[in-house]
């Protein structure tokens, strides 16, 4: 394995076909990702020290050798406390950039100047609604701005229904058998989100085409209550129509682009929530100026 002081050489094992941008030279350019996990980290020590932590501040000091890779590390101890500690090596890039893109490390452009310091990473305890849950969700608000700490999250749809569960528990407690119906809880926060759009198109098209596929569709998703249950048909019709729902509306662009980036599910809710007009709904294949009804319709029926 050939080295640089970024990292591994990856051109060897790249298909240059697909991985290599048509605008970069392949010939005269060295890959080389720098990653926290390549030196040399300590997470044995970490968990011998949590085994033998008898309080919050040990519990604290043994995260600090957690460094890769980076982990949201749930605390609770036999006094009641309870905390979110996130642990790991986090980048510091001169301007604050954020390493989504390559750089050209031969220019220095990119170079890491430092890490965040363990006490700045974000964290919590003993919050005033009594309880913390972590399903990969951003755990900052949305005005921070201190660091650049990680891309992509985790859309949020299962913390939000996390939190709707204990939010409405019964007298604001949760009994052992209330917490294992929520273990068990098959809801999906976002199949109650975007379910209602694809059943008001179809609603409001006329069908002469797959007119019988369409009413079965539509009678079984009337139905449904959003659970993921393997023995339904709603939830296969629902995710494989929200598939090509997100890939309609981001693909073409990206296509023009020989390029690809991961969209968050969020992008596609704001978008269908807030701007049905958006130009990101349009195909630029077609003559047509396409708006989002109509791409839930495409992604329905194909």
């Amino acid at each position: 394995m050939k080295e640089t002081v970024h990292g591994p050489v990856l051109n060897d094992f790249l298909d240059e076909d697909n991985a290599i941008p048509d605008s970069l030279d392949y010939d005269n350019i060295v890959i080389a990702p720098k990653w926290t996990g390549n030196s040399i980290t300590y997470e044995p020590i970490a968990f011998y020290d949590f085994f033998f932590a008898k309080n919050r501040a040990e519990f604290n000091e043994a995260s600090k050798w957690f460094y890769s890779p980076a982990q949201n590390i749930v605390y609770a101890d036999i006094d009641g406390n309870i905390g979110i500690r996130p642990t790991g090596l986090v980048p510091i890039r001169a301007g604050n950039e954020n390493g989504t893109f390559p750089y050209d490390g031969s220019s220095g452009e990119g170079e890491w100047i430092g890490y965040v310091p363990f006490d700045d990473l974000p964290h919590t305890e003993n919050p005033d609604q009594h309880y913390l849950a972590s399903a990969n969700q951003i755990v900052t608000g949305p005005n921070y701005k201190k660091y650049f700490l990680q891309h992509p999250y985790a859309a949020g749809y299962r913390a939000r229904r996390i939190n709707e569960l204990l939010n409405n528990s019964e007298d604001g407690t949760v009994s052992v058998e209330t917490m294992k119906e929520i273990q068990l809880d098959i809801r999906s926060t976002a199949a109650e989100y975007f379910t209602p759009y694809l059943i008001n198109v179809i609603e409001n098209s006329g069908f002469s085409e797959k007119a019988s596929i369409v009413n079965q569709i539509y009678t079984h998703l009337k139905s449904w209550q959003f659970d993921m249950d393997k023995d339904k048909a709603a939830p296969t019709i629902y995710r494989k129509w929200r598939d090509l729902y997100m890939d309609y509306t981001f693909e073409d662009e990206f296509d023009v682009l020989d390029a690809y980036q991961y969209v968050s599910l969020n992008v596609l809710e704001k978008l269908t929530r807030e701007d049905p007009n958006s130009t990101w709904f349009d195909d630029i294949f077609t003559p047509k100026v396409e708006k989002r009804d109509d791409i839930i319709l495409r992604a329905l029926l194909d």
